[in-house]
């Protein structure tokens, strides 16, 4: 309780009684009476109010408990780190940032394969970032290596309504998490190596992940801490790269628009975020094929086959651990008109060291598992198990270099990879 409230009140109630006081000597001697019992019940009341004063008057003061050190507190929500959070600024985070902008990433890589030896690679990606009034955004990047320059990414972002952008061009296909999100060098925990459903050799698909199409994208709350992201797409349609082709894989390749007379592809993807460290999401897409060009006399270019394709993607973050996985699964029909699918899965676990001293605190061991299955019999790659190991150092905040090795049960998949990236 407080005395010098307590004060002030038994001031208020004295100066109360004395108004009553004056008051009661222009009353009628009927009224006197009254006032007076009136003015006793006030006095008895102040002097109790007095003893109580008197009475926390000579307490002790209260000591004063310390301040709780830091370590008893709750850690903080420990954020991505730069590498890692940089392709937001292709998404519409990047609309607060007024104005005309230039980031981007680059990378060397020196690879040994088995049965290849020794190549090295390089790339360059400059992107250029255009936003208008936090409404308009236009994003463009370049792929700069040793076989030349060209478009990488090209598209122009709207903010209709505060959960509601529209998007058109060209962009990663919002088709699985790794294909959204994951695959830049800069944000792939194994640097230039994708995971077993999009490995360049035996993957679900093909080539680049970006297609020319149009989106609807958006996030809203739906419950406490919990989100709901959406995608809505159509974009051009895949290639099939038949047996006789320059690429005989067999397979999907979205990005190479040859054509305008396959209908375009349809697609959707929603994930669920229940908290801050984890999200599930679901894809699916479905539309025809446009059959790539072949000798064979047999097979009707200009045939529309169809295909549809779903995943389940994840991720979790423990501490400084963090979980990711996905599974692909896509049914097709090849040149001839049969029915074929394959499917591939990985899960992948890293874990930061920052809560170490000195220079450990930059390092990420990282451990990935995968396997590649298809029904086709004449690529030679029906069944595919693989297993990677990384560490990761982040000399800074924006440069990264990677040690990675893959084992495959097809050996001559087995290599050995060092990378260095860095954004600016």
């Amino acid at each position: 309780m407080n005395p010098y409230r307590n004060l002030g009140s038994a001031m208020l109630l004295v100066l109360t009684g004395l108004g009553s006081g004056l008051m009661a000597e222009d009353q009628p001697a009927a009224a006197s009476a009254s006032t007076s019992d009136q003015l006793h019940q006030l006095q008895e009341r102040i002097n109790a109010l007095e003893r109580e004063v008197k009475a926390l008057q000579a307490q002790p003061a209260p000591v004063q408990n310390p301040a709780a050190p830091a370590a008893t507190a709750a850690a903080p929500a420990r954020s991505d780190p730069s590498l890692e959070a940089r392709v937001w600024k292709l998404e519409a985070d990047s609309l607060t940032d007024d104005g005309f902008s230039i980031g981007g990433v680059g990378d060397v890589t020196l690879t040994m394969q088995k049965g290849m030896g020794y190549t090295a690679s390089g790339d360059f990606n400059p992107i250029f970032l255009y936003s208008y009034k936090d409404t308009v955004l236009f994003v463009a990047e370049l792929n700069a290596d040793q076989d030349g320059v060209a478009l990488g990414q090209a598209w122009v972002a709207y903010t209709a309504l505060p959960h509601l952008v529209l998007e058109a061009g060209l962009f990663p296909i919002p088709f699985g998490i790794y294909s959204e999100r994951l695959s830049p060098t800069w944000i792939n925990k194994f640097s230039t190596l994708a995971p077993a459903p999009y490995n360049e050799d035996y993957g679900v698909f093909s080539g680049d992940q970006n297609v020319d199409g149009a989106q609807v994208r958006g996030e809203v709350a739906i419950a406490n801490m919990a989100r709901l992201s959406y995608h809505i797409f159509v974009a051009a349609p895949p290639t099939y790269n038949g047996p006789d082709n320059a690429d005989p894989d067999n397979r999907l390749a979205f990005g190479n628009l040859e054509t305008t007379h396959v209908p375009p592809t349809i697609g959707v993807r929603v994930g669920l975020l229940p908290s801050p460290i984890a999200e599930v999401g679901l894809s699916a897409m479905s539309g025809r094929i446009i059959n790539n060009q072949t000798v064979d006399p047999t097979i009707d270019d200009g045939a529309r086959r169809s295909f549809t394709a779903v995943d389940i993607d994840g991720q979790y973050r423990l501490e400084r651990i963090q979980i990711r996985g996905e599974a692909v699964r896509l049914n097709y029909q090849d040149p001839s008109g049969a029915r074929q699918h394959s499917q591939g899965l990985y899960l992948q676990a890293s874990r930061r060291l920052d809560d170490l001293q000195g220079w450990l605190g930059g390092l990420e061991p990282t451990l990935r598992a995968g396997r590649m299955q298809r029904s086709l019999s004449d690529n030679g790659f029906q069944d595919v198990s693989e297993i990677g190991v990384g560490v990761n150092y982040y000399a800074t905040s924006f440069i990264r270099t990677s040690l990675m090795a893959m084992a495959a049960s097809v050996h001559g998949e087995d290599l050995l990879a060092v990378n260095t990236t860095f954004t600016f």
